[in-house]
């Protein structure tokens, strides 16, 4: 497992030390692109077994999304207090790190989490937790007011979702429902474990 400071999650480090509690938290497009665009390239003979080419094309074409210049640009202009490019180990990492440099807690609604149904299928197939893949192409930005962000950046063609907050204390609160649970330490090589193996 790599440690925190290998993450490919970068942080306005002029901004992560006055991240407060009570902020809004905003993903832009969705999580796992990167992911599932590098499954697709890679395994296309083996998913094409399983599913209809038209959903390996479209995971193919996620590359047209990997670039975050103009959200980071819109963060930027609506005085974003911090931004986290997503890398390896996906939002989850991102929301530990944030937590961590920015010493506050988070809650998160795991369903407002964005996620492509190509990416949900790919990862079921091959047993990988979406939340802990590569997610490049993906913010996670910290704000005062994450519904006009949200709402700027979707007048600028880019989807965007408020999927928690920042809160006080040191807690990591993941909710799906009714359910609760902690986040733990993120763990990486999701992909590796995938592009290693042998086709079924």
């Amino acid at each position: 497992m790599k440690n925190d400071n290998d993450m490919a999650i970068k942080i306005n480090d002029s901004n992560a030390g006055t991240i407060a509690p009570h902020r809004d938290l905003v993903i832009t497009k969705w999580i796992g692109l990167s992911a599932a665009c590098i499954l697709a390239e890679n395994k296309e003979a083996e998913l094409l077994e399983v599913f209809p080419p038209a959903l390996i094309r479209a995971a193919k074409e996620f590359e047209q999304y990997l670039s975050v210049d103009t959200e980071r640009e819109v963060a930027d202009e609506f005085g974003a207090f911090t931004v986290c490019e997503l890398g390896e180990g996906g939002i989850f990492a991102a929301l530990w790190k944030l937590a961590q440099e920015g010493k506050t807690g988070v809650t998160v609604n795991l369903r407002e989490i964005p996620i492509r149904q190509e990416t949900v299928e790919i990862c079921e197939y091959f047993d990988v937790n979406p939340y802990q893949i590569s997610s490049k192409g993906s913010l996670l930005i910290v704000s005062e007011d994450g519904n006009e962000l949200v709402s700027e950046l979707d007048s600028r063609g880019i989807p965007a979702a408020v999927a928690g907050r920042t809160t006080k204390g040191k807690d990591k609160i993941l909710k799906n429902g009714s359910e609760l649970r902690y986040l733990n330490r993120p763990e990486f090589g999701e992909m590796e474990k995938v592009l290693q193996r042998t086709s079924h």
